[in-house]
């Protein structure tokens, strides 16, 4: 144990107005890479067009996950618009590199760390723009896709499965009437019981049965009914699928 501590992965930084200079030393292996991890985040994160000389000569043993945490942040610098030259590097570490620099690809937008929050704030917007685009693509198309298959539905009137057609009213629509009467009437209750209270106080107290019928009947009740039966039905449909 003592002699794995010994020769655990160290990194450090020279910094100068224009230059960077790194110096990797111990064996870059899995069990001895979190500090390293940690340092190399911090430093990528704040160093942008600059250039950095990377000394390697005092690396041991190299496994995969030491070559791979090399290459990306590697390929972050590069991001960073920062020019990197290697010093040091032996047959193992070169050996190493070409294996794994054909599986690691060059980090995606999403890997890059902005130095600026503006840009991030930018990045952000610019994947929530894509992303609704996308999504009202998918939209149109089911849409399009519901229309052609009415249209087929329409054209030949025997393929129409009018039993599921049926059965799926009576599921969505007619079981689920107790529920949202019940919803409805409890709610038209609290609605009275608090209105009374209020409208006492200007005389009004007569009204309460007019503006009970017209709020929910008009307003509440399909609120409620669309509310409820979403709810009941699309869990109902998701049980159904799972």
């Amino acid at each position: 144990m003592g002699d794995t501590l010994s020769h655990k992965g160290q990194i450090g930084f020279v910094e100068t107005s224009s230059s960077v200079l790194i110096s990797s030393s111990g064996d870059w292996v899995i069990e001895g890479l979190g500090d390293v991890d940690r340092k190399l985040e911090h430093f990528a994160g704040k160093v942008s067009k600059k250039s950095v000389q990377w000394d390697v000569s005092a690396v041991g043993r190299v496994d995969s996950a030491g070559m791979m945490l090399f290459v990306r942040y590697y390929d972050l610098l590069q991001s960073n618009d920062c020019t990197i030259e290697i010093i040091g590097a032996g047959a193992e570490h070169d050996t190493m590199y070409r294996l794994l620099r054909q599986y690691v690809s060059a980090p995606s937008v999403d890997g890059v760390t902005f130095s600026s929050r503006f840009l991030r704030i930018i990045n952000m917007l610019g994947w929530i723009a894509v992303s609704s685009f996308w999504d009202m693509i998918a939209f149109l198309s089911f849409l399009g896709e519901n229309f052609i298959i009415f249209l087929l539905a329409l054209r030949h009137p025997l393929s129409i499965r009018y039993g599921a057609i049926v059965q799926n009213i009576e599921e969505a629509g007619v079981r689920a009437m107790p529920i949202v009467a019940l919803t409805s009437f409890l709610i038209g209750v609290v609605i009275a019981y608090q209105g009374a209270v209020q409208l006492e106080k200007f005389g009004a107290h007569i009204f309460i049965v007019d503006m009970i019928s017209i709020s929910v009947t008009r307003e509440l009740a399909p609120l409620i009914t669309a509310i409820v039966v979403a709810g009941r039905t699309g869990s109902s449909y998701t049980l159904k699928l799972g």
